[in-house]
């Protein structure tokens, strides 16, 4: 996935591109005079056999950002925060980035000329301590 600026990044840390499936959408910010979407997300699921993974549990948990460039057009319906699932595809130079969320089944996407996925550096102490809390928000805002 060479057209995904730090795919490589959850390549090596899962062994595959994830699917997303259980990812908890945490923040949408839309920066319309830039044309930029970032999403970000948390986002756990077991690794490939032998990858490094935290030892209070057996899924990697992983803060996600997901930042779109050159946005041409995207639609967000949600009425949850949780994937179900997203994909990525090249299609006649246009990265098309296709969500469905976990709990309407509605679908989603973003076309735009770049994508990039940044992770935060080490996020599972973050993660373990908010476990016990609701991390039933998002936020979604316009920059």
């Amino acid at each position: 996935m060479d057209y995904v600026t730090g795919s490589d990044l959850l390549l090596s840390r899962y062994g595959y591109f994830p699917t997303f499936h259980d990812a908890h959408i945490l923040e949408i910010v839309i920066s319309e005079g830039a044309r930029t979407i970032e999403m970000e997300c948390y986002y756990y699921d077991i690794p490939e056999e032998g990858l490094r993974k935290q030892p209070w549990d057996r899924d990697l948990h992983t803060l996600i950002k997901l930042r779109w460039t050159g946005v041409s057009k995207f639609c967000f319906p949600f009425s949850g925060n949780w994937l179900h699932e997203l994909t990525v595809a090249h299609e006649e130079g246009v990265i098309v980035t296709s969500f469905t969320e976990q709990d309407s089944g509605l679908s989603g996407f973003v076309h735009a000329e770049g994508m990039a996925v940044i992770l935060a550096e080490d996020p599972p102490t973050k993660f373990r301590d908010a476990l016990g809390e609701s991390l039933d928000h998002w936020i979604v805002r316009s920059g």
